[in-house]
């Protein structure tokens, strides 16, 4: 997602629609990009890019250097930016994205250029679902948690994922929809780190610095670290949060240290 809007003269609505969360507006930004608006608030658009592909590499670079077969999920498809960047990385073995708007689905078939030929890699099964109730559900399907001393990719039936990137939302402190509180909640964050191979990576987009959102991270158990990521006319810069899971399990054996539901 972004923050910026464009001023080209020749914006127009090209659709509008009752969307699962509300109205969605697809609007035309001169002639080959588009902007997303959700309730009558900016979305996104598929002129900002950076912070979306830096989301991508963020995660994937801080991943340890022998992973070869990476699992990634992604929470939002929005404009395919994060989808695109993902895909790029040749250790990426399966992409699984979630997506709760099928209208989204849609325009990134129809209208964004290069989505449709992502959307069709044979790496990436895309879901259309809410996401929290995807980390959930898929959370609790585990059997066991795997061996903090073996590469989760070694076993694919594990179920876990090497990278997961979180863009359903402007940010923590802003979400499209007051049901996405429970992703980055005590429930959410749990969730994600349960299905997350240990020493593998969380990252979140963030509109800005969350100071409270940082520190539900700590508490769930993720070593923690936040990227600006400054832009033109963005101020403040976007935030990646990265999160990483410990290679060994905490004393208590679940990692997740008691934080209460935002």
């Amino acid at each position: 997602m972004a923050k910026t809007l464009s001023t080209h003269p020749r914006r127009h609505r090209v659709e509008r629609c009752q969307g699962v969360s509300g109205e969605l507006a697809l609007v035309s930004a001169g002639r080959t990009h588009y902007e997303i608006v959700a309730n009558g608030h900016f979305l996104m658009a598929t002129y900002n890019r950076r912070s979306e592909q830096t989301l991508a590499r963020l995660a994937l670079d801080a991943l340890p250097p022998a992973w070869t077969r990476i699992r990634v999920l992604i929470g939002g498809l929005g404009v395919g930016h994060t989808l695109r960047a993902t895909l790029s990385d040749s250790r990426v073995l399966a992409v699984t994205v979630v997506e709760l708007e099928p209208r989204i689905i849609h325009w990134n078939r129809l209208h964004f250029k290069g989505s449709a030929k992502a959307l069709a890699d044979e790496r990436v099964t895309l879901v259309q679902e809410d996401f929290f109730a995807h980390l959930r559900d898929t959370a609790a399907s585990l059997p066991a948690a795997p061996s903090a001393n073996v590469h989760p990719a070694a076993s694919p039936a594990d179920g876990v994922y090497e990278v997961i990137l979180a863009d359903t939302d402007n940010g923590p402190d802003w979400l499209v929809r007051p049901e996405n509180h429970a992703i980055y909640g005590r429930r959410g964050l749990g969730a994600a780190f349960a299905v997350l191979a240990p020493g593998g990576v969380a990252a979140f987009w963030s509109s800005g610095p969350s100071e409270w959102f940082g520190e539900r991270l700590t508490a769930t158990g993720f070593a923690v670290s936040a990227q600006a990521v400054p832009g033109r006319k963005v101020i403040p810069p976007d935030v990646i949060y990265l999160g990483r899971k410990p290679r060994q399990p905490s004393p208590d054996g679940t990692g997740v240290k008691g934080a209460d539901n935002r």
